[in-house]
């Protein structure tokens, strides 16, 4: 004797619904640190950026502050 269909539907999505909640921990996304290092190279192609564009408006002393402040700005994000 075949069981009904309704139990196989059942016994079946139950079975999906735990293996994807049992593999739910693969789904996350960035841990802190790569997030971190992620904001602060894309802060940096910007500041990167904008010096290029404007080479006139940008020292040396600007430059190291500016990657000085890219770097604090992504450990608070």
């Amino acid at each position: 004797m075949t069981p009904p269909v309704e139990n196989i539907k059942f016994w079946a999505g139950a079975g999906v619904l735990a293996l994807v909640m049992s593999s739910s921990h693969l789904l996350d996304g960035p841990s802190d640190m790569e997030a971190e290092a992620a904001t602060a190279a894309s802060l940096r192609d910007a500041l990167a950026q904008a010096q290029r564009e404007r080479p006139d408006l940008w020292t040396a002393e600007q430059k190291a502050r500016a990657d000085v402040a890219a770097r604090i700005a992504a450990r608070r994000q």
